[in-house]
């Protein structure tokens, strides 16, 4: 067979590109574009015309290659080889094209990551480095990785993504010989990783493709968040009723001397409930958003919610796998 689809999974997007591989020509892309990942069913049943196609996909979580499927993942799922790294994947679209070679630094620059490959694709290394940092400091990150002092730069800016002359004025002033790689039209606006992707899923024997680990089941800190919770809604529910209680028998009364105002003054002041309750909502709210952590950057292994008495806002600290 001489077609494949390619995925790459960003964000809440997968990139597609329909490839086609002839032994007499180099690599073309036939169909490419972006769709919802609940669209995908849909979309390879279109472009296999009933032929089955073999696909790949492309995907990282927090830098890191992807261990198993994305959840719902719409495909039929395989223990084949189906998955690499969005940075092996561009790479080695470029590779069979002839744009880099092994002594080359890739590097591909998007408005939200840096993806880099160093050496052979599938058999170098290779990362991704979130922009949540100064471009500066991805940047050191990567040559920290690369271990080598000088080498030529092939660097990639896709669309309008910023800092592409920055990267490039940074890597010359540390002596790299720096070669912007710009696509051709007839590639069709394709994502490198999605065609490197639907490359990769016709060569059984490249090294960078993996088969997905099975499914794991829910991580045990769905139980503990819900229990936290649950006490922290029924903590701030009991004190409120009670500070209720007791301003409303302390407004009935008919005469308060003094030592009863003190009493009531330096009993449970409203700002402390209000604290409390601001904090109960923060917790909930941290909770809330975890599924659509979990479903950008993967499993997540541990959470901390963190707070002080003095304080109505929280710390979130999350690790994942």
């Amino acid at each position: 067979m001489t077609r494949s689809l390619g995925f790459h999974l960003y964000g809440g997007q997968v990139a597609y590109a329909l490839v086609e591989a002839m032994a007499e020509s180099a690599p073309q892309v036939l169909a490419a574009g972006v769709v919802s990942k609940g669209e995908v069913g849909a979309l390879y049943r279109k472009l296999s015309a009933g032929r089955n196609l073999p696909w790949c996909l492309a995907s990282a979580q927090l830098g890191v290659r992807r261990a198993s499927l994305p959840s719902a993942w719409p495909l039929p799922r395989s223990q084949r080889p189906c998955l690499l790294h969005p940075a092996v994947a561009a790479a080695h679209w470029d590779w069979s094209h002839g744009r880099i070679d092994g002594g080359d630094l890739y590097l591909w620059l998007r408005a939200a990551s840096l993806h880099w490959n160093r050496g052979q694709p599938g058999r170098g290394r290779a990362g991704t480095v979130p922009r949540q940092d100064q471009l500066r400091v991805a940047l050191g990150h990567v040559l920290r990785r690369t271990r080598q002092e000088r080498f030529p730069a092939v660097l990639y800016v896709e669309g309008d993504a910023p800092g592409g002359e920055l990267v490039q004025e940074l890597l010359e002033s540390l002596g790299h010989q720096v070669r912007r790689l710009r696509r051709p039209p007839e590639e069709m606006g394709a994502s490198p990783a999605a065609a490197g992707a639907g490359l990769a899923a016709l060569d059984a024997e490249f090294p960078g493709v993996y088969a997905p680990a099975p499914r794991q089941r829910a991580a045990p800190w769905r139980s503990a968040m819900g229990l936290l919770a649950l006490l922290s809604v029924l903590a701030g529910s009991g004190l409120s009723l009670v500070q209720e209680s007791r301003l409303r028998a302390w407004e009935r009364s008919p005469a308060q001397p003094a030592e009863a105002l003190q009493e009531v003054r330096y009993g449970a002041p409203p700002v402390a409930l209000q604290r409390l309750l601001k904090r109960r909502q923060a917790v909930l709210d941290a909770l809330a958003g975890l599924p659509a952590r979990e479903a950008e950057f993967g499993p997540i292994a541990e959470m901390e919610i963190l707070s002080a008495a003095d304080s109505d806002d929280i710390h979130t600290r999350v690790r994942h796998h």
